[in-house]
């Protein structure tokens, strides 16, 4: 069984930390809406907060999505994210574009500061991901495309939308944009979408999805803008349980259950797993992401408890690989200190 922590700091009760979604840069965590539409950044070394703006009052965001648009190769501390979803059918969509300069580093700017183009949610009204036709609660996205220039979404029901990043136009034209899916695809929210890896290097237009009895392969044709399938096995002990979050790494997916379990799927294998892990404390609403390295996972969320009702934990990942795998990614990475088995 692996060994977890609760993290916790003299600013943390305060923070609320369910239905967020994060983005990694460098050493910290930035930490996107949620229940109370607040952003932070945790920072991973220094092991506290910072608060950096918040989005506006009448945004509604329940299960959206932020991305790390365009990542500033000049310094390392700079981003561009790109925020949207979280509205059902009939809603109002908002997509939104932040300029992030860590504020954590010198001299860098937020909102509190009058003018600042930094660290501000600005909102692109002429380029608007979603139509009030459109349900994006629980829809996931990925970037990818030969030039990375395509954004990618699944929503209910049970659909594939497509964006041009270069234009911001939505893909016309696409054949076979309706997954196939046996269940009922009303409940098709806060599902799984990740790029296939191989060698945990990301094959251009390919992904993997599941959903309940669902599980596929999906690839994509840039030329023809058609999409394929091909089924998955999947976990018949999840069918019936939620998997509230899930990270993946070295051509794994691993799913953090709702009730206190670990599952693994192997990208490779094609094979599920249940990792010997489990907590004391069911956490709701969790999101979760890897940190610098992809030493550690961090998960954000809710607990029952009414004394402590945020939670941040944090898990070693080398934890969650059998030492047969470990030793086989030690192997393909000789001489890398991306995997060690202590921390």
């Amino acid at each position: 069984m692996f060994s977890f922590n609760f993290f916790s700091s003299p600013d943390s009760s305060s923070k609320c930390l369910a239905n967020t979604q994060c983005v990694l840069l460098e050493d910290e965590i930035i930490i996107c809406g949620g229940n109370d539409n607040k952003c932070y950044s945790f920072h991973t070394l220094r092991r506290t907060y910072k608060y950096i703006c918040s989005y506006p009052s009448e945004v509604k965001l329940n299960g959206h999505c932020v991305l790390q648009w365009k990542h500033n190769e000049s310094d390392s501390n700079e981003t561009k994210l790109l925020s949207f979803g979280g509205q059902s059918k009939g809603e109002a969509k908002y997509t939104f574009m932040m300029r992030y300069k860590s504020v954590w580093s010198d001299g860098s700017k937020s909102q509190s500061e009058p003018h600042s183009s930094f660290n501000t949610w600005v909102r692109m009204p002429k380029f608007n991901i979603g139509s009030i036709n459109d349900d994006f609660v629980g829809a996931r996205a990925l970037i990818g495309g030969a030039n990375n220039n395509l954004l990618f979404i699944t929503h209910s029901p049970g659909k594939i939308y497509v964006v041009d990043l270069n234009t911001m136009e939505r893909y016309a034209n696409i054949t076979n944009a309706t997954l196939p899916i046996e269940e009922n695809m009303d409940d098709f929210r806060h599902h799984c979408f990740v790029p296939w890896t191989a060698k945990d290097e990301r094959v251009p237009n390919l992904f993997i999805f599941f959903c309940g009895k669902t599980g596929l392969l999906i690839k994509f044709d840039e030329a023809n803008k058609d999409f394929k399938y091909e089924a998955l096995p999947t976990c018949l002990n999840l069918r019936d349980i939620v998997f509230d979050t899930y990270i993946s790494d070295y051509d794994c997916i691993f799913f953090f259950a709702r009730f206190k379990t670990v599952w693994k799927y192997s990208m490779q294998d094609r094979t599920w797993d249940k990792c010997n892990s489990t907590w004391s404390e069911m956490i709701k609403n969790p999101c979760a992401i890897l940190s610098k390295n992809n030493a550690r996972v961090h998960i954000f969320g809710e607990a029952d408890e009414i004394e402590t009702p945020r939670k941040h934990i944090e898990i070693n990942m080398s934890q969650l690989f059998e030492k047969h795998e470990l030793l086989r990614m030690l192997q393909k990475k000789k001489g890398s200190k991306r995997i060690t088995t202590k921390y």
